[in-house]
């Protein structure tokens, strides 16, 4: 999924180079083992991989299409979380599917509904 070759070589990826374990869980590809839980993935990776949030704010880790990489958009709190969600109907799929799951510092809060 990534070049790591580049990000071990090129200077431009210096600052990815210093944080590549932080940088590949949340940006890497992700399988999902539990289909009945799959939102457990992204919590368990974390632990996995020790990454933590120790601040005063969210962070929204998104992937919206197949081809595009996890994005990451940092958030003050759950209001300003659920005013971005709200604005973005593409969030949400068929009825039938799961909406975007939630966390609070890697721990499992729940799936957003319409």
């Amino acid at each position: 999924m990534f070049d790591t070759q580049a990000i071990d070589n090129v200077d431009r990826y210096e600052i990815i180079r210093q944080n590549k374990d932080m940088f590949t869980t949340l940006y890497g590809e992700k399988s999902i083992t539990d289909d009945k839980h799959p939102e457990k993935t992204f919590s368990d990776n974390w632990k996995k991989y020790g990454f933590q949030i120790d601040s005063d704010y969210y962070l929204f880790v998104e992937k919206i299409a197949f081809e595009q990489p996890y994005q990451a958009t940092k958030v003050s709190n759950m209001d300003e979380l659920l005013d971005i969600l709200s604005l973005r109907p593409e969030y949400f799929g068929e009825e039938k599917e799961a909406g975007p799951f939630v966390y609070n510092n890697g721990d499992y809060v729940g799936t957003l509904k319409k």
